[in-house]
C-alpha cells in the first residue's frame, strides 16, 4: 500500500511537471493522452505487467499477521483506510498549504498576485492527489486479486470524474455521496445487460 502510493505520486511527478502548464481544455486532453499512452505501455511490457492477461493472484493484504480475506474485513479495512484520508485531507487543508490550495482554487491571478507560487502549489495538488489515487488502486488489486491494463481506461475516468461532480467537487465528503449515489445507480442497473 505505502510503495504503490509512493510510486504514483512519483508518476504524478513526473507527468504533472510539464502537463500542468496547461490549462482547460488542453490539461483535459493532455491528461486523457497520457491516460491511453500508459494504458499502451502497460499493455505491451509483457514481462512486468502480464501485458493483456494482467496480473493475477494478487495476494489478500495482512495487518499484524492478520490475513484479510472476507468482504466484511474488506469493509472494515477500507473504511479505516477513508477515515485516514479524511483526516490527512482535513490536516492538509487546516494548514498553510492547503489555505493557499483553496486560494488557487478559487483565483489563480487573485493567489498569484497574494505571492502564491501557483505552478508549484498545482504540481504539490496534482502529485498529492496521485498518492491518494495509488492508495485506492492498491485497495482494489488486493481486494479482486487481479490488475489488468484494461481496468483504468478513458470510460472509468469519465464516471470517476461523474462521480466527482455528482457530489460536487467543493467539499470533501460530496465525492464521496457521489460515489455511493452513482455506484449504486450502475450496480442497480446491472440487471438490465
Amino acid at each position: 500500500l505505502p510503495a504503490s502510493a509512493l510510486v504514483a505520486s512519483a508518476f504524478g511527478l513526473v507527468v504533472g511537471r510539464p502537463t500542468l502548464r496547461l490549462k482547460g481544455a488542453y490539461l483535459a486532453m493532455a491528461t486523457i493522452g497520457i491516460g491511453e499512452i500508459t494504458q499502451l505501455v502497460l499493455l505491451n511490457w509483457t514481462k512486468v505487467t502480464g501485458g493483456a492477461l494482467g496480473m493475477k493472484g494478487i495476494p489478500s493484504p495482512r495487518l499484524a499477521g492478520l490475513e484479510i480475506a472476507s468482504e466484511v474485513q474488506f469493509f472494515y479495512l477500507i473504511f479505516a483506510v477513508l477515515i485516514l484520508v479524511f483526516w490527512l485531507t482535513d490536516r492538509i487543508l487546516s494548514s498553510k498549504i492547503g489555505r493557499a490550495f483553496l486560494a488557487v482554487r478559487e483565483n489563480e491571478t487573485a493567489a498569484e498576485v497574494m505571492g502564491i507560487d501557483v505552478p508549484r502549489l498545482k504540481l504539490l495538488a496534482f502529485t498529492v492527489s496521485t498518492f491518494f489515487a495509488g492508495i485506492a488502486g492498491s485497495l482494489v488489486a488486493v481486494w479482486v486479486g487481479y490488475v489488468s491494463p484494461y481496468g483504468f481506461g478513458f470510460k472509468e475516468s469519465v464516471a470517476f470524474l461523474c462521480m466527482v461532480l455528482a457530489g460536487g467537487m467543493g467539499s470533501r465528503l460530496g465525492p464521496v455521496i457521489g460515489v455511493v449515489v452513482l455506484g449504486l445507480g450502475r450496480e442497480a442497473f446491472r440487471v438490465f445487460n
